[in-house]
């Protein structure tokens, strides 16, 4: 055997009289509760990025299942994402960074090809950047113009479709295939002539500091931001049990008092010694910028404007006599009985909250 060939084989003999335990997920992540295994997600050969998952990005790996009511409490649909200009919406975005993010805003869109967004906004305040088909053709055929509308303004003609293509104060953009099966649109192309798409952007958006446990997928908050697909050892605001099996929303973190949802909304904790934080501790109606207190108790200031336990519409204790007897809609405190960004906020399914892009 020559030297080359025992260097090549040495490490592969190592790695197999070293039989570690495979990874295992929590229900329903797994084979015995949902007949789900690792091949649904993943493929070790040719599969799509450092995950080698089965589909490109890890919002479409998850949307592969969660896009309709059966496979979760409501359906995950992309444009029920908080809209910051529209100020509608029923989902925290899962797309969304210092690049911003994209919507589909035509009509008829007959584009299957996904136009992303990439880079970090150096500009100020929010921009509307609207990219127009101009040519039909594949994600590097095609061509299209652009203009920005806000902070620096900007325009193009003609641009050539590709990766990372430049447009103006740190934005770029790419062009991809269709993400699932690489299906075409209705003009026979990836990208047809006269669909718009719009990226908005904004100088203001909170994400994970350094040192944060949080990761973000290529610079933007995805699902596997603030989920662990695998493990539900992390604790969670709230959880139910299915079949025997207890579910706790795979929290990549715990976030049984808010602090998940502390690693990027940092300025709204009174204990964050954050300058920004927008609260007075006397009386938060005597600020300009209002933000009720999180990560404390009922009555923490002391100043006996808060109720001993949250009431229903009906004046009843909730859980006790309350109006509606339904108790998916109650206000709950977080662990050691901390109002928590989750006590008035859904992060899916909630109601449009015209002041917050979590909705």
């Amino acid at each position: 055997m020559t030297l080359r060939l025992q260097k090549i084989l040495a490490p592969l003999a190592a790695l197999l009289l070293w039989a570690g335990p495979a990874l295992a997920s929590d229900p329903p992540h797994n084979q015995a509760s949902t007949g789900i295994n690792c091949a649904n997600c993943h493929q070790g050969h040719r599969g799509r990025g450092m995950s080698l998952t089965t589909v490109d990005g890890n919002k479409h790996a998850c949307l592969s299942c969660h896009k309709d009511a059966q496979t979760h409490l409501a359906a995950f649909n992309e444009a029920d994402q908080a809209n910051q200009v529209t100020k509608t919406g029923l989902h925290h975005r899962w797309d969304t960074g210092l690049a911003g993010y994209v919507l589909k805003t035509s009509t008829a869109n007959g584009s299957t090809g996904e136009i992303e967004s990439g880079g970090a906004f150096s500009g100020s305040g929010v921009k509307t950047y609207t990219v127009t088909i101009s040519q039909t053709g594949s994600d590097t055929a095609a061509r299209f113009d652009w203009t920005g509308v806000g902070s620096a303004g900007g325009a193009g003609t003609s641009v050539l479709c590709g990766t990372d293509v430049v447009l103006n104060e740190g934005i770029t953009l790419s062009c991809k295939p269709e993400p699932f099966a690489d299906a075409v649109g209705s003009c026979g192309q990836f990208f047809c002539a006269g669909d718009i798409f719009t990226v908005e952007v904004s100088s203001s958006v909170p994400l994970p500091q350094g040192g944060s446990p949080l990761r973000l997928m290529e610079g933007k908050v995805s699902c596997s931001t603030c989920h662990n697909q695998h493990l539900q050892t992390a604790a969670s605001h709230t959880s139910r049990t299915v079949n025997g099996d207890l579910w706790k929303h795979f929290m990549a973190i715990d976030n049984d008092a808010g602090q998940l949802c502390r690693e990027c909304h940092t300025d709204r904790f009174p204990d964050s010694g954050d300058p920004n934080y927008p609260f007075d501790l006397t009386r938060s109606h005597t600020t300009t910028n209002r933000s009720h207190p999180v990560g404390v108790v009922l009555n923490a200031n002391g100043k006996g404007y808060d109720r001993a336990v949250p009431l229903d519409a009906n004046g009843g204790v909730q859980g006790t006599g309350e109006a509606d007897g339904i108790s998916s809609n109650d206000l709950l405190l977080g662990a050691g009985g901390v109002v928590t960004c989750l006590t008035c906020h859904g992060v899916h399914s909630g109601a449009a909250d015209s002041n917050s892009q979590t909705e």
